[in-house]
């Protein structure tokens, strides 16, 4: 399942990289590049509800995905997921002025 997300995200234009951070992750915005941030302390279990999550605020409609996954994001999209244009960036905890995110 995890692969099959980050193919979506990939074919979307969306780096998914995992990272040290304290921050709860997610879709972000970093020098123009959209991205979502996945916690490496999370479980894989955890990894993959976060993508799928993050995927659920994009549009996938046009795209062929594995039924499993596509059910998947489609169940996110139903728990009230903001839109990506809503809050597009995400800020790092502890940076202090937020680093990478400018």
């Amino acid at each position: 399942m995890w692969q099959e997300l980050v193919r979506v995200a990939e074919h979307l234009g969306i780096r998914v990289r995992c990272e040290d951070v304290r921050a709860a992750g997610g879709l972000c915005v970093v020098y123009g590049e959209r991205m979502i941030i996945v916690p490496r302390h999370k479980s894989l279990e955890e990894r993959v509800e976060l993508l799928a999550s993050e995927l659920a605020r994009v549009n996938i409609n046009d795209l062929y995905i594995a039924p499993q996954a596509r059910e998947l994001i489609e169940r996110r999209r139903g728990a009230g997921q903001p839109s990506a244009e809503e809050s597009p960036e995400c800020a790092r905890e502890g940076d202090g002025d937020g680093g990478e995110n400018t």
